[in-house]
């Protein structure tokens, strides 16, 4: 299973003690201007891109946007990059799943390659079924509110079914250490590295699993939020590895 680390806490601080060599999943929104970031794309050991366009609307509630123009910029830019792991335009609460067919073609069209589908439930078993026929490496998740899926179990019958049409699954935003103990995932991604800057944690890497060390920081200051976001990083970094030989039946 390959665990990908998202999000960016101090990113260039904390990735430089790697030379960037650990699995990556970037947000196309936050790192298209990013010049320094860009250039260590080819360094990463693994690399999947997302859109971030589902992030950034629902988070500017209030802004318009021309997604076909985003949708290009997006398309040159994984061609400029030769980025071979892409999402898909994942906006079917905000623009209907229709548009999203549409710019998936469109994406699809102008790289020359297949996107990474984003399969919500309310689609229906029927467009599940269609997707796993037509593609080898697809997504579920509970990124962006959609909690309907419930417990592990309902993942692991979605990835089992999959796996029977030789189709990979991604658990977009899928961490938690009891649904990876049961669920054969070919990969997914977390950003809870990032959380213990935000909300005062620490993590640990026990061999197995991560666990969260809860202290009690009420009106106390973090002084060296770098030194933290190295440390939570590392021991997340290390339960990627971990996983890396992992397979779960």
């Amino acid at each position: 299973m390959i665990v990908y680390l998202a999000g960016d806490v101090f990113g260039k601080e904390v990735f430089n003690d790697y030379d960037y060599n650990f699995n990556r999943l970037d947000s196309y929104y936050y790192l298209q201007s990013n010049k320094y970031m860009i250039e260590k794309i080819p360094l990463y050991k693994n690399y999947l891109l997302d859109s971030g366009a589902f992030t950034f609307i629902m988070a500017k509630k209030n802004i318009k946007i021309d997604i076909d123009s985003y949708t290009d910029k997006y398309i040159d830019f994984i061609i400029e990059n030769k980025i071979n792991n892409f999402f898909e335009m994942d906006v079917d609460k905000i623009f209907g799943y229709e548009k999203v067919k549409q710019l998936r073609n469109r994406i699809e069209s102008k790289t020359g390659k297949r996107v990474i589908p984003v399969f919500h439930k309310n689609r229906g078993i029927d467009d599940w079924n269609e997707m796993i026929k037509d593609y080898k490496y697809i997504s579920i998740g509970i990124a962006g509110k959609d909690v309907s899926w419930g417990d592990h179990k309902t993942f692991l019958k979605f990835v089992n079914n999959a796996k029977e049409q030789n189709c990979k699954v991604h658990g977009l935003g899928i961490t938690g250490m009891k649904t990876l103990e049961k669920v054969p995932f070919y990969s997914v991604d977390s950003s809870s590295w990032t959380a213990g800057n935000r909300y005062k944690c620490i993590f640990k890497f026990d061999g197995n699993k991560i666990k969260t060390i809860k202290i009690d920081l009420t009106n106390k200051r973090i002084h060296n939020h770098i030194k933290l976001a190295k440390y939570n990083f590392n021991q997340w970094n290390e339960f990627s590895k971990s996983m890396s030989n992992k397979i779960i039946i």
